[in-house]
């Protein structure tokens, strides 16, 4: 079953005019969410997270716990399986990390205080994470060699990283035939995968994910790989955290067939954020 999440308005009324509350509501400054879809039994979550956390407050629909013996995050746990996690920290790559293990241990929270949740409405549910910062994410599928070319706005980019899905495959048996894939920026090699060392023999290897963040401001860039087999089939990922929000998308379109692919993240901005984490205290 596909978790449905509730539009971000929805999930700030949602949690508008909660009283009884036993801390003072910190600045937060990054944040994800997800939506199971599926209702969450409050009062046996609310016991657990007593005796595991330091209760915030509880209400009929809403249960709001913190993380106090690690991050001191907060962690928003609604009836109807609405997820979120705010910090006061602020948002870049490690806090996106950290944010989205909370959700896993969250929902695995959830599930060992008496709702059932499926391996398949897990997935779906972090599948549909939206993040709360200036999160921006690109994903080109490819078979073969690829060129295509990323377009940023005029914006500034807090910290940028470029990944590949897919194992790339390297030939062993000369010493010029050691490398698989290799990937460019505008003509600078910035990442490559390669036979290991002691190894004589043909294999598969990674390609290592790589900052990016120098290389990328105001234009278009041309994106390339070589040594890519015709058969690979690979999913190239490109993700922005800028430091507000650009008037217009990032953007990745192919020269030859002028197909263009935007973002694919779901993200809000801090305002948002602050929005759905409100409490009347």
């Amino acid at each position: 079953m596909k978790a449905i999440r509730p539009p971000i308005i929805v999930l700030g009324m949602m949690l508008l005019g909660i009283a009884a509350v036993t801390a003072e509501l910190p600045e937060f400054n990054a944040g994800a969410a997800v939506n199971m879809g599926l209702p969450v039994s409050l009062d046996l979550l609310s016991q657990g997270a007593e005796i595991k956390y330091e209760m915030v407050t509880e209400k009929d629909s809403l249960v709001v716990y913190r993380l106090n013996e690690s991050t001191g995050d907060w962690v928003y746990v609604s009836g109807d399986g609405s997820i979120l996690v705010a910090r006061t920290a602020e948002f870049d790559f490690d806090a996106m990390e950290d944010l989205r293990t909370e959700l896993y241990d969250a929902i695995d929270f959830i599930a060992a205080t008496g709702t059932n949740v499926s391996a398949e409405e897990r997935k779906d549910a972090m599948d549909g994470i939206v993040y709360y910062g200036n999160y921006h994410s690109l994903k080109y599928p490819f078979t073969g060699n690829c060129e295509i070319h990323l377009v940023v706005p005029n914006c500034t980019i807090e910290a940028a990283r470029f990944s590949v899905d897919g194992s790339s495959y390297y030939r062993g048996e000369c010493s010029t035939c050691d490398r698989g894939h290799e990937y460019y920026i505008n003509g600078t090699k910035i990442t490559f995968c390669a036979r290991p060392t002691l190894s004589s023999h043909s294999g598969y290897c990674r390609v290592p994910q790589v900052e990016i963040t120098e290389r990328l401001m105001e234009g278009t860039f041309n994106i390339t790989s070589k040594d890519v087999a015709d058969d690979e089939e690979m999913t190239m990922n490109i993700e922005i955290i800028t430091s507000s929000e650009p008037q217009e998308p990032f953007l990745l379109y192919a020269p030859q067939s002028g197909a263009g692919i935007t973002e694919t993240a779901d993200s809000h901005g801090l305002e948002a954020l602050r929005e759905a984490t409100h409490l009347d205290i």
